[in-house]
């Protein structure tokens, strides 16, 4: 059991079994009795306390997913106040903290949490244009509320009309959608936002209207009321009592049920964890502390909150002081907390408090609770009705409307996209077939279809951005890079990872978290903090360029300044670089590619990975000058293996099935004289490589030279337009017979590998069954290959007889030359260490997915545009008015001049950096070997020659 248990388990404290089961059955039944404060009063030494409440933070989450929504906030001293007026940076704290940390702990199927009345408050709050403003104030509120981002789908209802308009050209329509407008954008928008806004906060029933005028403010119009929240204001309201009583009542609304969303009816009770002890007993940190508490008590009692459970920790004095009741044992507590009552009780009535004393450190644990808790380690997962939310729906609307069903449905999905029971979040869109989601992300709301694997990451993402916000409220200023890659494959899975895409997000988000540390240490505030969003672009990017466009519509709202990834030499890829291009928007390559892709004519495309050219060039200069195939054998009967003797070998696999030595009494070995080069024809980055490789196979080996053209599965590789030649092998089968066939009479043969990694799996199974030939075979790949080791058989050790060898870019796993490649190897141990203490480990092959190089580059990606940033921001003055196109000066003039964890990165002269390093490695059963490294790994550290006989490495021109 020991592998299910918490990070941070419960402390197990004397007969807090049974309480815990009591708090699982009220946060798991949110219809019976009222809201829930457990009181949990600080013992006089230890941290019992503050363990208990990070143990339940801990029992709320599943294994990769939530089982209720948990916020956990320590009250002191992030809310301390500092001038005169209440508030100052981090407006909204920490009721914003509570409403994120409750919004990404949202259960799988229990919707998108919306709180609609928060925003508009904290949007309030927040709204320093009002700040030196002494009148007309609630006007120029709504006039800010209106135009805020958040509601910005309003605000660009003209743009649409406009289009519409300009569409239709002088028609009378045009007109009349011209004057509509006209009349839009005079006023007539933000007036009906504002008498939305009045109907709802300030119509009957709402509370904020009885709040208001209970402090005497105005009671006629909700925008001059909400003006004395606003920064600036003469006699302003208590802003945390406000932000409090709309979160309480945006949780009652978020668990009332409606027939059209019955994701609602999934749903747990929130779950607040209270950190109140304040680091000293008295002053101002402290004064706010417990007065915090004590409003979150009146609006629960006010509100008539039942949705809640608030478990906080506080010193006796403070417990005394609120007239709470006297501490009880566990089991008295836990049967105190029994929901009780009818289940169709109208809400209302007083929160059921109960308080409990932490125990002393020295107090004996319990055997049944320790028993209890390594049985029950989570909160058990909430039932809910058999059929999930979608189906739910459609058999209600079903039901009442038989006839008109499709039609009814068709809004029914599009309307619960806003409460996230939809097929797809906000943002994006299914793929053909609706096997995945492609579109946009910001790591909240995860794209589906993805591989289970991506789910740590994409969580660490969402944290990082949250922080990136923090930063940007202090007054650090904070810019957005988009990685734009294909997340889903073809045929999605829980096992699924398409190409590079994991490592690359590894690097990314392990840069994004060690650049906000390294904000935050900034005190002069020349770094730039950067938010991650997280572009799908769909199997092989066939939605590239329709995801490009949506990215642009996000650009100034968002304040993207560059994209990473774009790392599929498609077709496909080429139209998204076009567009980002024509925008100007900054592209930083993250793979080795095609070198189309910095040929196409993009001006704001950055590669970081060494062009094909350079990797072939590497390769077959080790090719060239290392003795690693027997000497060629004459007079063999191609197809019949008698040349070696070894044709009649029956082991399984490409090899004599020993121990994979090529034979006792070790053969003399020679370079390569030959080579059969496999590819896609129309694959444009296998066809690149190969043209590489053969050219300078030809140049510096000779020319004896086999072209093997194959066409993969229906539709996999083929992006380029043409059809594929005549003697273009149908199948992997059909190759290994092929290459089989040219071997046999040349045992100096070696295998240029320029397809992808999939087709070489498929490949090396085939070549194992084909009948009298040699069982060795020697390969030499690109960097693609890399991949090829992350299934779930390393194919070396499938295949005894295989020595394979592949190009790798960047391995600062096992390589590092420099103190940033240093730093990426510790970022990345603790990173490991953090999920296996989580119980989420990454699979054994994930090793060798960073190993491969794409981890680094994504790495070296967010470093760039980070310099980049920076730069950008000092050279505007710091006045925080620098765009994308700053950032594409910045980078196009050279001004970047960076030690990476992969190398040297500048593009003073070229927009892939000189001499990158590259490596060539050999795959074996216990890991990889590297045997040639060439390359600029920092301005003082380059490998000029490679091998005993220091062979000059070939240079950049």
């Amino acid at each position: 059991m020991e592998s299910s248990r918490q990070e941070k388990p419960l402390p197990a404290w004397p007969g807090a079994d049974e309480l815990i089961r009591a708090l699982d059955g009220v946060i798991n039944d949110p219809t019976r009795g009222p809201a829930v404060l457990l009181a949990v009063e600080k013992a006089s030494r230890g941290a019992a306390g503050a363990a208990f409440l990070e143990g339940l933070r801990e029992r709320c989450a599943g294994e990769g997913t939530h089982l209720a929504p948990c916020a956990l906030v320590h009250l002191s001293p992030p809310i301390s106040d500092t001038g005169s007026e209440p508030f100052s940076a981090g407006e909204g704290e920490p009721v914003a903290t509570i409403a994120y940390e409750l919004r990404t702990g949202m259960p799988p199927n229990t919707g998108r949490l919306r709180l609609p009345t928060l925003d508009l408050l904290l949007d309030t709050v927040r709204a320093e244009e009002l700040r030196g403003i002494p009148r007309d104030r609630g006007r120029e509120l709504r006039r800010v509320l209106y135009q805020h981002p958040r509601r910005r789908r309003d605000a660009g209802f003209p743009d649409v009309l406009r289009g519409e308009a300009e569409a239709a050209g002088g028609t009378l329509p045009a007109r009349a959608l011209r004057l509509v407008v006209r009349a839009w954008t005079a006023g007539v928008g933000e007036w009906w936002f504002g008498v939305r806004v009045n109907r709802r906060l300030f119509g009957d029933g709402g509370w904020f209207k009885g709040w208001v005028k209970g402090r005497g403010g105005s009671d006629s119009d909700f925008f001059e009321a909400a003006q004395r929240l606003a920064p600036g204001a003469p006699a302003p309201f208590d802003r945390d009592q406000a932000l409090l009583w709309a979160l309480l009542d945006d949780l009652n609304t978020a668990l009332r049920r409606r027939f059209l969303f019955p994701a609602r009816s999934r749903r747990p009770r929130f779950v607040l964890l209270l950190d109140a002890v304040a680091k000293e007993a008295d002053g101002p940190v402290a004064d706010r502390t417990w007065k915090f508490l004590g409003t979150l008590r009146e609006a629960m009692r006010a509100l008539g909150t039942r949705g809640v459970v608030v478990v906080a920790h506080l010193p006796p004095e403070v417990r005394r002081g609120a007239g709470l009741p006297e501490p009880l044992p566990p089991e008295q507590a836990s049967r105190a907390l029994t929901p009780t009552g009818r289940t169709d009780a109208p809400p209302g009535g007083p929160p059921i408090e109960v308080v409990i004393r932490a125990p002393e450190p020295d107090t004996p644990t319990a055997h049944n609770v320790k028993t209890f808790l390594d049985n029950h380690p989570k909160l058990p997962p909430r039932s809910g009705p058999r059929h999930g939310p979608r189906t739910s729906l459609l058999l209600r609307v079903g039901a009442l409307l038989a006839a008109p069903a499709l039609l009814i449905g068709g809004w029914v999905v599009a309307d619960l996209r806003d409460d996230g029971g939809g097929p797809c979040p906000e943002g994006q869109w299914e793929t053909a077939g609706g096997l995945s989601c492609v579109g946009l992300s910001d790591g909240t709301e995860p794209f589906r279809g993805v591989s289970d694997e991506f789910g740590p990451l994409i969580g660490l993402i969402a944290e990082n951005n949250a922080r990136a916000e923090e930063h940007g409220e202090r007054g650090w200023q904070v810019r957005t890079v988009v990685h734009l890659a294909p997340y889903t494959a073809a045929l999605p899975g829980p096992g699924v990872v398409q190409d590079s895409t994991l490592a690359e997000l590894h690097g990314i988000a392990l840069a994004q978290r060690v650049l906000l540390e390294e904000v935050g240490r900034d005190a002069a505030r020349d770094r730039v903090a950067l938010r991650v969003l997280l572009a799908n672009a769909g199997p092989r990017f066939s939605e590239g360029a329709r995801v490009a466009g949506t990215i642009l519509e996000e650009v100034d709202a968002e304040g993207i300044i560059g994209v990473t990834g774009l790392g599929q030499s498609r077709e496909d890829t080429y139209r998204t670089m076009e567009v980002l291009d024509a925008a100007g928007l900054p592209m930083i390559g993250t793979t080795a590619t095609a070198d189309g892709m910095l040929e196409r004519g993009a001006r704001q495309y950055f590669q970081l990975a060494p062009t094909n050219d350079r990797q072939a060039r590497v390769a077959i200069s080790f090719l060239a000058n290392t003795p690693l195939l027997p000497v060629p054998e004459t007079g063999t009967d191609p197809g019949t293996g008698d040349g070696d003797g070894d044709g009649d070998d029956t082991g399984e696999g490409v090899g004599p099935g020993t121990d994979g030595d090529p034979a006792a009494d070790e053969p003399v070995t020679v370079p390569a004289d030959a080579a059969v080069i496999v590819y896609d024809e129309l694959d444009i980055y296998s066809e690149n490589l190969a043209a590489a490789f053969r050219d300078h196979f030809h140049a510096e080996i000779g020319d004896r030279t086999t072209d093997v053209r194959y066409r993969p599965r229906e539709g996999v590789h083929g992006e380029a337009e043409g059809a594929y030649s005549p003697d273009a092998l149908r199948s992997l089968g059909e190759v290994a017979e092929h290459v089989c066939r040219h071997m046999a009479p040349n045992r100096s043969t070696v295998v240029l590998w320029a397809g992808r990694e999939g087709d070489l799996v498929g490949f090396l199974d085939d070549f194992s069954r084909v009948e009298g030939c040699d069982s060795r075979l020697t390969v030499l790949g690109g960097d693609a290959v890399a991949n090829a080791l992350v299934g779930e058989v390393n194919p070396v050790i499938k295949h005894r007889g295989l020595t394979l060898y592949y190009l790798v870019h960047a391995i600062p796993g096992t390589d590092p030359r420099t103190e940033r490649a240093r730093l990426f190897n510790r970022t990345l141990d603790t990173w490991t260490e953090e999920q296996r203490r989580r119980g989420a480990a990454p699979a054994p092959a994930t090793a060798e997915v960073l190993e491969s190089g794409g981890a680094s580059l994504g790495w070296d990606a967010m470093d760039i545009l980070a310099t980049a940033a920076g730069i950008a921001h000092r050279t505007e003055g710091r006045t925080g008015e620098f765009d994308r196109s700053a950032v594409s000066t910045v980078l196009n003039t050279g001004n970047v001049n960076i030690q990476g964890a992969t190398g040297l990165l500048t593009f003073r002269d070229r927009r892939v950096p000189a001499e990158k390093p590259v490596y060539v490695v050999r795959a074996g059963e216990e890991g990889t070997e590297i045997v040639l490294s060439c390359g600029r790994f920092s301005a003082g550290v380059e490998d000029t020659v490679w091998g005993p006989d220091e062979v000059p490495c070939p240079r950049d021109d």
